[in-house]
């Protein structure tokens, strides 16, 4: 053991005889099986009986005549079927004492015990959002690893389901990226991933990755999914597994924009006003973004920038090409507002120059579209 309910184990009694001097001869011991289980049961007689009895019965083992040398030890063994069915759990087995005479007295030995361990619980699943947190309308990939538990046997036969629906309204299984597992993985387009028919070699593991897409009016939060329990068959016995859950973490967009203060002439400065807000529940961190001034005119360069403007930790440095970084909102609605000092070359021509930033990022997840 342990066994998969449904299966034989082999049930071993071993006695010793560790009088220096004297030999055994066993009278009788007693084992009834369902009292440990109902419906435990010997398939027949002893594989092994190296003791020179006789043993009978099914659900009643008794062991009759037989003996043991001094110093030398004897095995008897019988194959029990565990029914099927049978909840997973420890089941304790005890013998009767053992009675026998040992250099011509009668002797009787303390009962024998063992636990008989059944347990189905051969399959394990766990899953993993990779590369969340995510933004509303982005995708997300959802990775499933299944290993058998069983060392010594294949496991096929291998399905599960995850309901996205249940994690997240509108969260849609969009297409399977990996499939390691040998199985067909159904439900692109809907909100529920099938898995079924995989195989896994004695304890061997493997991997489906699949993307989701996050609905674009998904609310900031984390978000549970929870799949169902495994279910399999090894040697013909159904073997299951423990569902598998992982949080889902989404993040809100950010609000971002940007502002001259009005028209500017050659060898003129121009103030460039950056606004940041956040409207999600949580304190929006790691904020970065670009901003190329050379591309939208040659020769403009950023002559003043201001300290810490979005947090303690941020910054802006730059000449002709802006980096902002480090910065941090505090969430429902907290908001930065700062100016850039940016002086126009002589060489510019009267006309519209359009200034656009890269997108703005959170620890490197796109918040918030370009702001022009």
């Amino acid at each position: 053991d342990p066994v998969i309910a449904g299966d034989t184990a082999t049930l071993r009694f071993t006695i010793e005889n560790i009088h220096p001097t004297a030999d055994a001869t066993i009278t009788f011991f007693t084992d009834s099986l369902t009292a440990a289980l109902s419906g435990l049961a010997a398939t027949g007689g002893p594989d092994v009986d190296t003791c020179g009895g006789t043993l009978s019965g099914t659900t009643s083992l008794t062991y009759t005549g037989g003996g043991v040398l001094s110093g030398e030890t004897c095995t008897i063994e019988v194959e029990v079927l565990v029914p099927a069915g049978t909840a997973d759990g420890s089941y304790n087995n005890v013998t009767s004492a053992l009675s026998a005479t040992q250099g011509g007295a009668a002797v009787v030995i303390d009962p024998a015990s063992d636990l008989l361990v059944v347990d189905s619980n051969r399959l394990q699943l766990t899953k993993s959002f990779t590369d969340d947190p995510v933004a509303p309308g982005d995708s997300v990939t959802l990775e499933f690893t299944l290993t058998n538990l069983d060392t010594g046997e294949v496991a096929s036969d291998i399905d599960f389901t995850d309901d996205l629906g249940a994690t997240l309204t509108g969260l849609t299984f969009d297409s399977v990226l990996t499939n390691g597992c040998g199985a067909t993985v159904t439900g692109t387009g809907t909100t529920t991933i099938t898995v079924a028919g995989a195989s896994l070699g004695a304890g061997e593991s493997c991997t489906i990755r699949t993307s989701l897409a996050v609905p674009a009016a998904a609310p900031a939060g984390i978000y549970t999914n929870t799949s169902s329990d495994v279910a399999g068959d090894i040697s013909g016995f159904p073997v299951t597994g423990d569902p598998a859950s992982d949080d889902l973490d989404v993040i809100p967009k950010l609000s971002f924009s940007k502002s001259f203060d009005g028209p500017a002439t050659a060898t003129g400065t121009a103030t460039l006003t950056f606004t940041i807000t956040n409207p999600g529940a949580d304190t929006a961190s790691d904020l970065h973004f670009s901003d190329d001034l050379y591309a939208v005119i040659p020769g403009m360069i950023a002559v003043s920038l201001p300290p810490a403007p979005c947090g303690a930790g941020s910054s802006i440095n730059g000449i002709s090409f802006l980096t902002f970084t480090g910065g941090e909102l505090p969430p429902s609605g907290g908001s930065c507002s700062f100016d850039v000092e940016v002086l126009v070359p002589a060489t510019a021509a009267a006309g519209t120059y359009p200034n656009t930033t890269s997108d703005l990022f959170q620890s490197g997840l796109q918040v918030a579209e370009p702001a022009t």
